[in-house]
């Protein structure tokens, strides 16, 4: 997506080694840098997803919106998703899955808006992005 740098930040948050986060725009590092950061991020296992938790939580005060790119979508997962809505922010959730057969159920916080809800397939993203953006 194409901004104007000098209108917008642009924050990466994610979990590794540690948890981390990066801004781009307004005079900070260019988008081009995050990029170069999200092509080194993979997954992490050894940490618990209460550290991503938090950290986003923690700096969601002062966000217009997020874009949610998650692995999982348990129960840990949805109350992230819960506790964003509930204070009124924008979320794009995007699932990668190897089974891209999730079902919302009813309880589900993005059911109200399954535009927003997306499930890719893992080894096939492009193509099921495609048929996603019509």
């Amino acid at each position: 997506v194409s901004i104007r740098e000098q209108d917008a930040l642009l924050d990466l948050i994610f979990v590794s080694n540690g948890a981390y986060r990066f801004t781009a725009g307004r005079g900070l590092a260019a988008v081009e840098n995050m990029l170069e950061v999200l092509a080194c991020v993979d997954i992490c296992t050894e940490q618990p997803f209460d550290i991503l938790q938090k950290l986003v939580l923690s700096h969601s005060a002062e966000t217009s919106g997020f874009i949610c790119i998650l692995l999982d979508w348990d129960e840990q997962r949805k109350q992230l998703i819960r506790q964003l809505r509930s204070m009124k922010i924008p979320v794009l959730l995007i699932i990668i899955s190897q089974k891209p057969e999730i079902v919302q159920s009813v309880t589900d916080p993005m059911l109200d808006q399954p535009e927003n809800f997306w499930v890719l397939q893992a080894d096939n993203i492009q193509q099921s992005m495609d048929k996603l953006i019509v």
